[in-house]
């Protein structure tokens, strides 16, 4: 998503030229992580577990109805999906996988995910997967940042790894920044292909993400079948699920 004018302004903190180029800005209440003019990630200074971005709600749609016991989130950014989990429950176990050495050093260095140093592992997605016998974690967070290059297909091919072996009883979110109702109905059709989940859908307002979560018909032992979430904060979620959420398979 581009940057928002009232993020347009803000002091800099870190920049490395090259092809994404890769900064980090502030103002008064927040700090920010961007790839050109396309914002990545926020947090607010004074409480950065706190989900900043209609999309991550949409993300965390999945700790509405159930709790993980662990998760492997590709793609760190400044770790909003980590330190929410982690200050939500902090007995979740959720490690992330980044391949990009100045994201994982911008992170640590401006972020507050220095605190979680353990659970941040610098491999890339396909090399780490390549390593697992089998998935065997209870929810798979895809949030891996990409640039369309022309004849590459590594990011569709890396998808389609993990939607192949992913579990019958884990669970699998994914989130398209910028795609097209083309691809979404290409991605779609091959989400609904696994009978084991029932695939949902979220149209993020206001912006050009779309999420989708493959949820298992029967969860894994290790997955409790109840909210982590606060009581009075449930409605929030619930409200956001009743006004975006699709059922499609």
């Amino acid at each position: 998503m581009l940057l928002s004018k009232k993020l347009q302004n803000g002091n800099i903190l870190y920049y490395v030229k090259g092809e994404d180029g890769l900064s980090v800005y502030e103002n008064r209440h927040m700090r920010w992580m961007a790839f050109g003019d396309v914002l990545q990630s926020v947090i607010r200074k004074h409480k950065p577990h706190q989900l900043t971005l209609p999309h991550q709600w949409a993300m965390t749609m999945p700790l509405l109805t159930l709790t993980p016991k662990t998760v492997v989130e590709f793609g760190l950014g400044a770790g909003n999906q980590l330190l929410f989990t982690q200050s939500l429950a902090p007995n979740i176990h959720h490690k992330v996988i980044e391949a990009n050495g100045s994201v994982l050093e911008a992170a640590v260095e401006y972020f507050p995910v220095s605190k979680l140093r353990e659970n941040l592992i610098h491999i890339d997605a396909k090399a780490w997967i390549d390593e697992q016998s089998s998935l065997k974690d209870d929810w798979y967070i895809f949030d891996i940042y990409h640039k369309t290059k022309f004849a590459d297909n590594s990011y569709n091919d890396l998808l389609e790894n993990v939607i192949a072996r992913l579990p019958d009883s884990s669970i699998l979110t994914i989130n398209f920044p910028e795609t097209t109702e083309k691809e979404i109905k290409f991605w779609l059709l091959k989400l609904i292909a696994k009978q084991s989940h029932v695939a949902e859908f979220y149209s993020v307002p206001h912006y050009k993400n779309h999420i989708i979560h493959l949820m298992p018909r029967n969860p894994g032992k290790t997955i409790k079948l109840e909210s982590a979430l606060p009581k009075q904060k449930l409605k929030y979620w619930q409200s956001f699920q009743r006004q975006f959420g699709l059922k499609v398979g």
